[in-house]
């Protein structure tokens, strides 16, 4: 007797791997934008379940998506890339990771007070992206920070700044020069 398979391909479940420390923020109902790069589209999908089995190994726990493909564009196995937006806040002051040395709720910035000199600050941190974190105090908007070897600065040096418009969400990503933080809205992934 040959073996039949049956598929449903205008709704695709996708598996997702979460890292175990992001899971607190994924909920049944979530969405999800979906890229597949090989269509050069992007689709939303919806988180409809947890596997509840963290992968010891990779310290990931597999999150099911379902992702409607009415089109049927989306061949079955295809590689694709999810993001998630773990938390958001609006109208934040975000600067680059980049320049902040330190972790978790505190760290210390390169800044450059008003006749341009170098000085250390100690910062309040809030919530991580990929590449911007956001600042709850030691920054205020139209401070400007340096980014990029801060072991190249030493307190009270006099700087010729090169200034450089940051993004205000946390896609792009550059390094290197002084940026001037301003309010954004975003601040998250």
């Amino acid at each position: 007797m040959p073996l039949i398979k049956l598929a449903q391909s205008d709704l695709l479940r996708l598996r997702v791997p979460v890292p175990e420390d992001a899971v607190r923020y994924v909920h049944v109902g979530d969405a999800m934008r979906i890229r597949v790069d090989a269509l050069d589209l992007n689709f939303s999908g919806k988180v409809v379940r947890f596997t509840r089995n963290l992968d010891l190994s990779t310290r990931t726990m597999e999150t099911e998506v379902d992702v409607p493909n009415p089109t049927l564009a989306i061949t079955p196995g295809m590689y694709a890339n999810a993001y998630l937006q773990l938390e958001h806040r609006e109208n934040v002051l975000t600067i680059p990771i980049v320049a902040v040395q330190g972790a978790n709720t505190t760290g210390v910035v390169l800044a450059l007070n008003a006749n341009n000199q170098v000085e250390q600050r100690s910062l309040h941190l809030g919530i991580r992206g990929s590449t911007l974190v956001e600042v709850t105090s030691g920054l205020q908007a139209g401070d400007r920070v340096v980014l990029g070897d801060a072991s190249r600065f030493h307190d009270a040096e006099q700087v010729t700044p090169r200034l450089q418009q940051e993004p205000a969400n946390d896609i792009m990503h550059e390094e290197g020069g002084v940026t001037d933080p301003q309010e954004s809205n975003g601040g998250g992934k």
